[in-house]
């Protein structure tokens, strides 16, 4: 997850979820599991005329003038799915208990 992290928490070499190598990218970009969280936000998205990307994701959205209520939604939205990507692994890792982040966002 980052090797600064390693040095004061104990983390898995692996996912949690899937036996693959875990980085910052794959917790919060590749895995499997946020395939169904990333639709989800396409469909919000697409309500508000953006499309999803991962560079949305990492970065938001600029706060711009006419725009600005919607940038603020969508960026509250976007860290609210950041949230419950990192909730939900955690959770996996203290329980072993599964959880969608679609349903827990």
């Amino acid at each position: 997850m980052g090797m600064y992290l390693a040095w004061f928490t104990p983390i898995p070499d692996t996912c949690p979820f899937f036996s693959v190598r875990e980085t910052l990218v794959h917790i919060y970009l590749e895995c499997a599991r946020l395939q169904p969280l990333f639709r989800l936000l396409t469909n919000i998205l697409l309500r508000f005329w953006l499309h999803f990307s991962p560079h949305l994701l990492i970065y938001a959205l600029a706060i711009r003038g006419p725009t600005k209520s919607r940038d603020l939604l969508v960026n509250l939205l976007l860290a609210l799915a950041k949230v419950a990507i990192y909730k939900t692994r955690v959770r996996r890792l203290a329980d072993g208990v599964s959880c969608d982040c679609g349903a827990y966002f």
